[in-house]
């Protein structure tokens, strides 16, 4: 029996380490498209919403927008600040639909932590 449980919680183990590997390389790839997209030298204005719906897809999002702007009410929409350094360089915004484990996700993984002050 304690052979089995042992097995049990190493199985268990290991399938969540490999989701969360899974996640990991969705968002390697994610980034590596959104540098790729952002910089091909296109108006910024004109890749915005293409990597806000690739973003959302990647993420499993109902939505997403990036805008060039403070949202007034961020929070309660689901808005995240983009920041580079201490300077705001705008808001993502997810809908407030968005689940709690996806905002999270967002925060700590898309969103470096560097950015947000």
């Amino acid at each position: 029996m304690v052979l089995a449980a042992l097995a049990s919680s190493l199985a268990d183990l290991a399938r969540a380490r490999t989701r969360d590997a899974d996640a990991r390389r969705v968002e390697a790839d994610l980034a590596a498209e959104m540098a790729r997209l952002l910089l091909r030298g296109a108006p910024l204005a004109e890749d915005l919403p293409t990597a806000a719906a690739r973003l959302a897809q990647a993420l499993e999002l109902n939505s997403a927008a990036i805008v060039m702007e403070a949202v007034d009410g961020e929070r309660a929409h689901g808005g995240l600040p983009l920041r580079e350094a201490t300077r705001r360089l705008g808001t993502l915004l997810v809908g407030g639909d968005a689940p709690e484990a996806s905002l999270r996700r967002l925060q700590e993984r898309v969103v470096p932590r560097w950015s947000r002050c």
